[in-house]
């Protein structure tokens, strides 16, 4: 099955100043157990902190769960921007969940503005936003 890449762009309204301890080599895979998953960072990384759990990963104070797919970080929080490729299988749907954010001013993907309620939806009881995205 081919695979296929689509960017994701996330705007956020502000997200807390952090002194960041901790450098990320670019291409260091973060595996999700659970769901033989992966994030990593396109370029050097400053970050404070990473911990890994069997169905999600713990970076600074957000918490990622990615299922059928693979994500690249291009800004990680740069200009209180979240961008991402986001990596899949034909025909599956790739489905990111990111907690404790505030919810997202846009969402574009692959250079479209998406509308809220279709292929992204904020919780904010739980400051959760979750992405779905069929290839």
């Amino acid at each position: 099955m081919p695979k296929y890449k689509v960017t994701i762009i996330i705007f956020l309204l502000i997200l807390p100043t952090l002194v960041k301890a901790l450098i990320v080599e670019p291409n260091v895979l973060f595996k999700i157990k659970n769901y033989n998953t992966y994030l990593q960072f396109e370029k050097e990384a400053n970050v404070n902190k990473i911990v890994l759990e069997n169905d999600k990963i713990l970076i600074d104070n957000c918490t990622f769960s990615l299922i059928d797919g693979n994500v690249t970080f291009r800004s990680f929080f740069e200009n209180n921007n979240l961008t991402f490729y986001l990596y899949g299988i034909t025909g599956k749907t790739s489905i990111i969940t990111i907690s404790s954010l505030r919810k997202p001013l846009n969402v574009y993907i692959n250079g479209s503005k998406q509308d809220e309620g279709t292929t992204w939806f904020y919780n904010p009881s739980t400051k959760t936003l979750t992405i779905n995205y069929t290839f």
